[in-house]
């Protein structure tokens, strides 16, 4: 499997300026988990629990990868196609429960850069 950092009209991809922005231990622990991911590919990041499926979002392709770095909880929503995993949104989890806020702009940006019709 392939990871790709999605990148918006602006150029810019949201997922890897926001891990940026982080410490650079943080930095450093969400690189090496996603290269993981990448190496080990689908089903041995479904069976190592790294890789989720999100219920409710199957139309979508919507998966989350989960990294802790410290006390701080990460999730990276993606989208699989093709053998491709497409980042396409990142947040500090603060609750046991994502906010919808964070689904909505995952799968808004999946409808709109990721299509089919794209």
């Amino acid at each position: 499997m392939t990871i790709e950092f999605l990148t918006l009209e602006n150029d810019r991809s949201p997922v890897a300026d926001f891990i940026l922005g982080l410490d650079p231990e943080a930095v450093k622990r969400i690189y090496n988990e996603l290269e993981k991911v990448e190496r080990y590919g689908f089903a041995a990041s479904m069976s190592a629990k790294k890789l989720k499926k999100m219920s409710g979002y199957a139309k979508y392709d919507l998966y989350e990868i989960r990294i802790k770095c410290n006390n701080t909880l990460y999730r990276v929503f993606c989208c699989i196609r093709d053998s491709i995993c497409h980042l396409v949104h990142i947040f500090t989890k603060k609750s046991r429960k994502a906010p919808k806020k964070e689904f909505t702009t995952a799968i808004q940006r999946i409808i709109k850069y990721l299509s089919p019709s794209k």
